[in-house]
């Protein structure tokens, strides 16, 4: 995977060789492949901010790091009744992503600090699922999440995959589906769907996710599960 490199406030990474002389090489890494990285500051931070941001492989997290995977995993989806309650059950989870060969685990670190992480599931030749992305809630709405995404991706064209799918589960009460009985008529009530009280597929449809279906009541009545996807190489 290519070195990147983003600039604050822009979302998307700028490749290495699209950078300027006015960049600072301190900000390039080097003798790595699966790293994108944020501009550095140089100047005293507050305690949530976010000096420099580097996204690395589960493999060279440290064990004080991938705890704090799993406890961001129970804190990020606190909102959500069927995810992770328990710190046991969350590590669990990451587990999973440093022994199973078919799970790729990237994490957004900064310094030593753990911002967030996010799971390639390799479920077929040409498909990748994304589950889960978790982002610590102190630094959210930072960029961490976007280049966790993009990164992902760019690992997954790397491997010749066509498409990254995901489910984002509404059991909480975030979309206009929520505590509806969708039968018999399940895609016209998908046809509307909105979001009431903030959702995650927003967040993915601004990435390129589309929505592409749903699973209904998967957890419990009228909570369903919302499936969306991208392809990731142009016809």
């Amino acid at each position: 995977m290519g070195l990147r490199r983003s600039n604050w406030g822009e979302q998307n990474a700028v490749a290495p060789d699209q950078a300027t002389a006015h960049d600072d090489p301190a900000v390039l890494l080097h003798g790595f492949d699966a790293f994108a990285r944020h501009a550095i500051s140089t100047e005293p931070q507050p305690p949530c901010t976010i000096v420099s941001m580097l996204i690395v492989e589960f493999t060279m997290l440290t064990k004080a790091q991938l705890q704090r995977a799993a406890e961001i995993l129970v804190e990020a989806f606190a909102h959500a009744p069927s995810a992770w309650k328990t710190i046991a059950d969350a590590d669990a989870e990451v587990s999973t992503f440093l022994d199973d060969p078919d799970r790729l685990g990237l994490a957004a670190v900064d310094q030593d600090r753990l911002l967030g992480w996010i799971g390639g599931l390799k479920t077929t030749p040409q498909a990748w699922e994304l589950h889960p992305l978790a982002v610590d809630p102190k630094y959210q709405r930072r960029g961490a999440g976007s280049l966790l995404i993009s990164t992902l991706e760019e690992s997954a064209r790397k491997d010749g995959i066509e498409t990254i799918w995901l489910g984002s589960d509404d059991d909480f009460g975030g979309t206009s589906l929520y505590g509806v009985d969708v039968y018999p008529d399940v895609l016209r009530h998908l046809a509307r769907l909105a979001a009431t009280k903030g959702h995650p597929f927003t967040f993915y449809r601004k990435h390129g996710y589309c929505v592409v279906g749903i699973l209904p009541d998967v957890n419990g009545f009228g909570k369903p599960d919302i499936l969306m996807a991208k392809r990731l190489r142009a016809r």
